[in-house]
C-alpha cells in the first residue's frame, strides 16, 4: 500500500478528464482496472498459499476477521472515505504535495478491498467476494469522481488546451474496458443503495429492541451486514447480519430471539448472529 502503484493512473485519469484529453482518460482508466485485477489475483494466490502450507486453518470463517467483515459489502461510509481520499489527493496534486502521500491516501481506500476480494475467493466465500468487489469498484469510481470535481472547480476557467497531453487514439481494448467499468459502476451504485437500506433496517431494528426497558443494561456495539443485493439471489445465500452488544453480568436469555425476530420481520430471510461482550461493574464503596 505504501508503494501506491495506482497513484499515477488515477492522477492522469482526472487530469485527462479536466483537460478534455479523452485518450489519456481512457488509457488511465484501463490501467487502473488492470492494476486492481492484478491486486485481486495476487491476494488470491497469497490466500491459497497460506491455506496450503497451513498458516491459516482451512475452516477459518473469514467473516469473523474484523478487517474482512468491515469490507464485506459496500456501505455509505466506504463511499465517504473514497470521496475524502480523492478530494485530498486532488488538493495534494494542485498544491504540489508529496506524490507518495497522495498515493497512500488512494491505496488505503482501494487496496484493502482488493485484498478482501482475493481472500474471499481463496476461501470460496463467493458472496463476500461479490460484496467486497462491488465495494472496490464503487470506491474506485468515487475516488476518481471526487478528484475530477475538485480539479474541475479549481481549473474550470482555464483553457483546456493548455493542459492537453496529446491526441493519442485510444485502443479498442481500452474502449471495451471503459464500457465494462461504466457498467460495473452502475451495478455498484445500485448495490450500495440496496446495502445502505439493509444496513439501516438492521440498525433500526436493533435500536428498537434495545429501547425496551427490560434491556436497559445492554448497549449496541456494532451491526455488520454482508452483501444483501443481487448476489444473495445468485448464490441462493440468505442475507446476514451480525449484531454485537455489550451487557453487564446480568443474563438476557431472550435477547437473541427478540433481535432475530425484529430484524427478520423487517428484512425477511435474514440470518442473524448475536455476539455478547460482557463486563462486570464494580460497586462504589465509601471509605469508613
Amino acid at each position: 500500500m505504501v508503494i501506491a502503484p495506482l497513484v499515477g493512473p488515477v492522477l492522469t485519469a482526472t487530469v485527462g478528464a479536466v483537460a478534455d484529453d479523452r485518450p489519456m482518460l481512457v488509457d488511465s482508466v484501463r490501467i487502473q482496472a488492470l492494476g486492481l485485477v492484478a491486486g485481486v489475483i495476487g491476494a488470491v494466490l497469497f490466500g491459497l498459499v497460506v491455506k496450503t502450507i497451513g498458516l491459516a486453518p482451512t475452516s477459518l470463517d473469514i467473516t469473523s476477521l474484523q478487517l474482512v467483515s468491515l469490507r464485506a459489502a459496500p456501505t455509505p461510509f466506504s463511499i465517504i472515505v473514497g470521496a475524502a481520499a480523492g478530494a485530498a489527493a486532488a488538493f495534494g496534486l494542485t498544491t504540489k504535495g508529496s506524490n507518495s502521500l497522495v498515493g497512500v491516501m488512494i491505496a488505503a481506500a482501494l487496496i484493502p478491498a482488493a485484498a478482501t476480494v482475493g481472500i474471499a475467493l481463496a476461501w470460496s466465500e463467493y458472496l463476500v467476494a461479490l460484496g467486497s468487489g462491488l465495494l472496490l469498484v464503487s470506491t474506485m469510481a468515487v475516488v476518481n469522481l471526487a478528484m475530477y470535481l475538485v480539479l474541475w472547480v479549481l481549473y474550470r476557467d482555464q483553457d483546456p488546451s493548455k493542459l492537453s497531453f496529446g491526441d493519442r487514439v485510444p485502443t479498442r481494448a481500452a474502449l471495451v474496458t471503459v464500457v465494462l467499468i461504466v457498467g460495473a459502476v452502475a451495478v455498484a451504485g445500485i448495490a450500495v443503495s440496496q446495502q445502505a437500506l439493509f444496513q439501516q433496517t438492521a440498525t433500526q431494528s436493533v435500536d428498537a429492541v434495545l429501547d425496551d426497558p427490560a434491556y436497559s443494561g445492554v448497549n449496541s456495539v456494532s451491526v455488520q451486514t454482508e452483501y444483501a443485493g443481487l448476489g444473495s439471489r445468485l448464490t441462493s445465500s440468505s442475507k446476514s447480519a451480525t449484531v454485537t452488544v455489550s451487557a453487564s453480568n446480568e443474563s438476557y436469555p431472550n435477547l437473541s430471539e427478540h433481535l432475530r425476530d425484529r430484524i427478520q420481520s423487517r428484512a425477511g430471510g435474514t440470518r442473524v448472529t448475536v455476539r455478547f461482550s460482557t463486563f462486570q461493574q464494580a460497586n462504589q464503596t465509601r471509605a469508613g
